[in-house]
């Protein structure tokens, strides 16, 4: 066989598995989902390879829920089963409720997504007049304001309100020039939050119950900290629900709800507290393009700016390896409470939450959803590890049920970040070498 021919027929294996991994998508009665053998054994072995004690994953495929299943434990050191009823700590991944609050404002002729934030909220004022008068609706949402990436105050003082953050933004300065790059602003989503409040009468928490948690029936969800204390009890004390776990030294242990969650004030950025069943519930909503049965919650076209990438980005401008996103991918952008790549070729929308890390994953063209939520914040072997976990996992998760199961994504992440630690610790041990010899 001359080599013309193996080239031609390599490059058909080539295009057959780019067609099948990018152009099929199971239906969801296919035996890909009834027989998830396989997919529940590799949760099970990167969750173990991984050292996470416990994991909560969903999946919706076709508007159904087609994998709603706890893997390992909610408690580090006890065997506590993880169910759909189980809370959740979905952090950051509160951000695309913000985005979908302020699209059905846009809907109402209330606001504009580049509207200047000094129309709603007049009293703010920042150290650069330019930016001052010129930051937007849309410069917050894509995290491109510049403005400080701490979250002035605290998540968890209670004493700490809107006029005092206003107070500090007045002497605080940018981070990051206005407009350059990304640069992720807990800040940014608290003003948004207050923006929701002035211009619909109802506060962030309010709204986000009202027009998005009733109504796709998410009854088991709380806007924050402070909410489901209220509500439901101190985390701490309530049952069924996930405790953090943390990694020193190599060693898992709990950690403590004490220094997780948020206020009211931030809980825009990442306050909202929920469970599987919940979850599942958004994710159907999110995929059915905003609608729950017939009724549209939220526009097409406000969902069309909502999931329109707006600037690439690198994650390394927040601390974060670009390659812990997605290994393969190109291109990042950063939308509206949301990043972008593609994955397979298909447009993938994804967040993060913190704290006890997870993942809420949407691919649109192929009706797909994915949610997990682990208990682990683990910075070892690197920062970012548990992160780099959830979002490799989703992959495989992806992979499976689009019937393109070709890479072990969570082993590859496993070793591209065994590999970073290993260098980092060569670094520091040339680094010493020579400050001994100085």
């Amino acid at each position: 066989m001359n080599l013309r021919r193996l080239m031609s027929i390599a490059v058909v294996i080539w295009l057959t598995t780019i067609m099948t991994c990018s152009a099929y998508s199971a239906p969801a009665d296919s035996h890909a989902i009834e027989n998830a053998t396989d997919l529940h054994q590799k949760i099970r072995t990167a969750t173990n390879n991984w050292q996470v004690p416990g994991l909560a994953v969903v999946v919706v495929k076709d508007g159904q829920t087609v994998l709603m299943k706890g893997y390992g434990t909610r408690q580090y050191g006890r065997m506590l089963e993880i169910d759909e009823a189980t809370y959740l700590q979905i952090a950051s991944n509160s951000k695309a409720f913000t985005a979908y609050s302020i699209g059905m404002l846009v809907d109402e002729g209330k606001l504009n997504w580049d509207d200047p934030v000094k129309k709603h909220i007049p009293e703010l004022a920042l150290p650069d007049p330019f930016v001052e008068e010129n930051i937007s609706i849309d410069d917050l949402l894509s995290h491109r304001s510049g403005l400080t990436d701490n979250a002035l105050g605290g998540f968890q003082n209670t004493e700490f309100k809107i006029d005092d953050l206003l107070g500090e933004l007045e002497s605080t300065p940018l981070s990051v020039r206005f407009r350059a790059q990304n640069n992720y602003s807990q800040v940014g989503m608290a003003l948004l939050g207050e923006i929701v409040e002035r211009v619909s009468g109802a506060t962030w928490g309010e709204f986000v119950r009202t027009r998005i948690f009733e109504p796709i029936g998410m009854n088991a969800s709380y806007t924050s900290t402070t909410d489901f204390e209220m509500r439901v009890g101190i985390p701490a004390e309530v049952e069924n629900i996930m405790t953090p776990a943390l990694m020193t030294n190599g060693q898992v242990a709990n950690g403590s709800w004490e220094n997780l969650g948020t206020t009211s004030l931030y809980a825009p950025a990442g306050g909202i507290i929920s469970n599987l069943a919940d979850m599942s519930a958004w994710i159907r909503f999110r995929l059915n393009d905003g609608a729950i049965g017939t009724e549209n919650l939220i526009s097409e076209k406000s969902l069309e700016e909502i999931r329109a990438p707006r600037i690439p980005i690198d994650m390394s401008n927040i601390g974060i390896p670009s390659v812990y996103i997605h290994p393969n991918a190109q291109l990042i952008n950063v939308g509206y409470g949301h990043y972008t790549f593609e994955h397979h070729g298909r447009k993938t929308i994804i967040h993060n939450g913190g704290w006890m890390t997870s993942i809420v994953a949407v691919m649109p063209d192929a009706d797909i959803g994915v949610g997990i939520f682990s208990n682990s914040w683990f910075d070892e072997p690197t920062a970012w590890s548990s992160l780099a976990f959830v979002n490799s996992l989703a992959l495989d998760v992806f992979d499976h049920y689009l019937n393109c199961g070709f890479e072990d994504w969570a082993g590859r992440m496993k070793t591209i970040v065994d590999n970073r630690a290993s260098a980092d610790d060569s670094s520091e041990n040339e680094a010493g070498d020579l400050s001994n010899h100085q």
